[in-house]
């Protein structure tokens, strides 16, 4: 099958490097000069646990520069940007197309299907942390890399969702299609999104969430609230998350920031509105009080306006 990737950064470049390392047909969709180093000098993707650099010639273009159309598409870019690249998705797809939306934001399939009804969008996410340590040049900062992905609610199940979960598997990806991905997916949520709030509210990195103190027990309380609201959206969480997330938090490099805070901290675009403001928001549409996230969107919103905090 023909896969397209959207977006370079540390989800899609990863993945596009696992696809083509092992034979498949992929492009990636890139920008700026992170898309010309591409072009020029591949992809270079260095292991951060042993050093190790690769390099891969992957095919890369614009989307104005890809004329061809997909038989899987992973989109991997940031929130912010899911409706600026519908009418690319709406070009390079057909009604068979399987389009996999890969985002740290919980809701992205369904935004994306409220836009392309006539699309067969699944829902998904991804374990995996990396990042771009220079244009062309990923950082990978572990070997986690995992994808589930699934018909949305409402959706027909497909036997494309089998062959791209056979396919991710050979080509060395722990790969599921779930038959439960509103809760998988949900669980995901569960991980980013209070660590991103947290680390936020308290400047920190990971090695401040990993010892008991305030700021470990603020990331407990903000999980604590999204297993609550899995609940009242009918995905409750079968099993101990918050003790899965306090493991995978715990084997983090001390230093070890999210790509929230480090997109705020160089003034860029960013997820804000998506993985933190958006949630009270939704806790209301579900009838459930989140004290805590409503605490610490209230404050970031105090300090993007430059107003001074105690």
């Amino acid at each position: 099958m023909r896969y397209v990737v959207i977006g370079a950064g540390g989800t899609g470049g990863i993945i596009a490097a696992a696809l083509y390392k092992s034979g498949y047909d992929v492009s990636l969709i890139a920008r700026g000069t992170h898309l010309q180093k591409i072009k020029e000098q591949g992809l270079t993707i260095k292991h951060m646990w042993d050093e190790e650099v690769e390099n891969y010639p992957i095919p890369a273009f614009s989307e104005s520069d890809f004329c061809e159309t997909a038989d899987v598409v992973f989109v991997c870019v940031k929130g912010y940007s899911i409706k600026d690249i519908v009418p690319f998705l709406n070009r390079i797809s057909r009604e068979d197309t399987l389009i996999i939306p890969i985002l740290n934001v919980f809701t992205t399939g369904e935004t994306l299907r409220s836009f392309l009804p006539d699309k067969y969008i699944a829902d998904g996410c991804i374990y995996v942390s990396a990042n771009i340590d220079e244009p062309g040049c990923l950082l990978q900062h572990s070997k986690v890399l995992r994808i589930i992905f699934g018909a949305g609610e409402g959706q027909e199940q497909r036997e494309i969702l089998d062959r791209v979960q056979d396919e991710l598997l050979a080509a060395g990806i722990k790969a599921m299609n779930s038959s439960h991905i509103r809760r998988d997916a949900m669980k995901k949520f569960c991980y980013v999104s209070p660590i991103g709030a947290a680390g936020l509210y308290y400047n920190a990195s990971a090695g401040a969430f990993q010892k008991e103190g305030e700021e470990r027990d603020l990331y407990i309380g903000l999980m604590r609230e999204i297993e609550l609201l899995a609940e009242k959206m009918g995905c409750p969480f079968e099993d101990d998350v918050i003790g899965k997330n306090l493991n995978i938090l715990d084997h983090q490099p001390p230093e070890a920031t999210t790509s929230l805070q480090r997109d705020i901290a160089a003034g860029k675009l960013s997820e804000i509105q998506e993985q933190i403001y958006d949630i009270p928001v939704l806790g209301e549409r579900y009838g459930v009080e989140l004290p805590l996230y409503r605490k610490v969107s209230e404050t970031m919103k105090l300090r993007e306006g430059g107003a001074s905090l105690n």
